[in-house]
């Protein structure tokens, strides 16, 4: 059996009766090929430290995603020709934006790096995310007394 496109599968690992077990849930993305005349686009979209921005908007041209966990974004059977696409994540990250070509039947991967904002680089707000602190705009880091 033949299934295009993006399918949802529950997979339970390990012995059912042992507590400790977890099912965990996984995308699978398996011989899909765009038909002709349309090609499919995929990315990862990184952060601070490269890490994976999840929940980022993804948008090409007027149609909207969401990035998964892992950063991931699909648009699926777009029709061949020039697009703009759009990454945000506020408040944290710069909005990016560039412009991609679709050709027939092709796959077109563009993983995206976001840069930070200049307040969230220099201010309070990267305390919640890198562990440090921030007075009167200048980042320090935070150390531990020992005894």
């Amino acid at each position: 059996m033949s299934v295009e496109g993006v399918v949802d599968v529950a997979i339970e690992v390990g012995n059912s009766t042992d507590p400790t077990d977890e099912s965990k849930e996984f995308t699978i993305i398996s011989g899909v090929t765009p038909p002709p005349d349309y090609g499919n686009l995929s990315g990862v979209v990184t952060g601070f430290l490269g890490k994976p921005v999840g929940d980022a908007l993804v948008t090409l041209n007027s149609e909207e995603r969401r990035t998964n966990a892992a950063g991931e974004y699909l648009f699926l059977s777009v029709p061949v020709g020039d697009y703009t696409l759009t990454i945000e994540k506020e408040p944290w990250y710069e909005k990016y934006e560039t412009s991609v070509t679709i050709v027939s039947e092709s796959e077109v991967k563009k993983d995206v790096a976001l840069s930070l904002k200049a307040s969230v680089k220099y201010g309070i707000p990267l305390a919640a995310i890198a562990g440090i602190g921030s007075v009167g705009g200048i980042a320090y880091k935070m150390r531990r007394k020992q005894k």
